[in-house]
């Protein structure tokens, strides 16, 4: 049963996502899912739970806070 309250639709699409805490750092991530509460990401490392983050992609500029970060076999999904 999902339990989901909005659609999520599937993106597959190069991101930037800038770290706002400390050194706001920048990594390159893919953009997996978006719905109209969030967004899914792929990178190559975890990012920090409850961490604010910016993310770009050249058109759109979304701010958010990592709600989780799973390790996958390809990466690690936020």
């Amino acid at each position: 049963m999902d339990r989901r309250h909005e659609p999520r639709y599937p993106a597959k699409r190069g991101v930037q996502v800038r770290l706002l805490t400390g050194g706001e750092e920048s990594l390159p991530a893919t953009l997996c899912e978006v719905s109209g509460s969030g967004l899914r990401l792929l990178t190559a490392r975890p990012l920090p739970v409850g961490g604010p983050v910016e993310i770009e992609d050249g058109e759109l500029t979304w701010l958010g806070e990592v709600c989780y970060c799973n390790a996958q076999p390809d990466g690690f999904t936020s």
